[in-house]
């Protein structure tokens, strides 16, 4: 459901209460404002799915291969299910405009996707690394939220880091990565303008296939690490009580 709360958040947001069920060419650009909505919604919603899967499942599951068998399954089809809603509800916003699917809007669900899984299992690993959910819940936020947003924020303290880790900072940020697919110019909108030298700032943003590679491989580092995790802790008495 959230990327139909995102889709409608952006029809709010954007138009007069007058145009919200008159569909027209007033309505042009609201799908990559759609995608930027989702977006922010899957930055929250992925790491705390992963953990809530991760936690139920070492509850219910028999054994460490078990847990890891339904949890990656779990997320995957997540992942798929949230994708598939997210791109489904972009075509409409942009049909209601008469306007197509673009490329662009296309690659930038893609990204989305790779993200959401990535998001995803992190949150189902740090499960295994916490006896409270409430403390994985927190890590995994604080550091999807600096990894996404901070360098955006930073304001005029990019101007003292070194330039790699500026330019890893805009690398590692899922929100940069599926704006950049969507052709949308976020570190030069109004209000990082004004915030931060990001956009005087010539900073690489990697292209969508690596995005999307890198996506799949940090999932992929994350669900080895969980089933070590999950072998870990079955051999606990309270496997299945945490």
């Amino acid at each position: 459901m959230l990327p139909l709360v995102a889709a409608i958040a952006s029809i709010v947001t954007i138009l007069e209460p007058s145009a919200w069920f008159s569909p027209s060419e007033g309505w042009r650009g609201l799908a990559p404002v759609g995608i930027l909505f989702s977006t922010a919604t899957l930055l929250v919603a992925a790491p705390l799915t992963g953990l809530a899967v991760a936690v139920r499942t070492r509850r219910l599951a028999p054994g460490a291969w078990a847990a890891t068998r339904i949890t990656c399954g779990t997320l995957l089809l997540g992942a798929a299910a949230w994708t598939a809603a997210a791109a489904g509800l972009t075509a409409v916003l942009a049909a209601a405009a008469g306007e197509g699917v673009s490329t662009p809007l296309l690659t930038a669900h893609a990204v989305q996707g790779a993200a959401a899984l990535a998001l995803a299992f992190m949150g189902a690993l740090t499960a295994t690394w916490f006896e409270e959910p409430l403390d994985a819940g927190a890590f995994s936020l604080t550091v999807v939220a600096v990894g996404s947003v901070g360098i955006l924020v930073a304001g005029t303290l990019v101007e003292l880091l070194p330039e790699t880790l500026v330019e890893w900072a805009v690398a590692a940020s899922p929100l940069l990565a599926v704006s950049s697919a969507a052709h949308i110019d976020v570190m030069r909108s109004d209000v990082v303008y004004q915030i931060s030298p990001l956009a005087h700032v010539q900073v690489p943003v990697p292209g969508w296939p690596a995005a999307i590679a890198v996506y799949v491989l940090v999932a992929a580092a994350c669900a080895v690490a969980l089933a070590r995790g999950y072998t870990r802790l079955a051999s606990e008495p309270s496997f299945h009580q945490q």
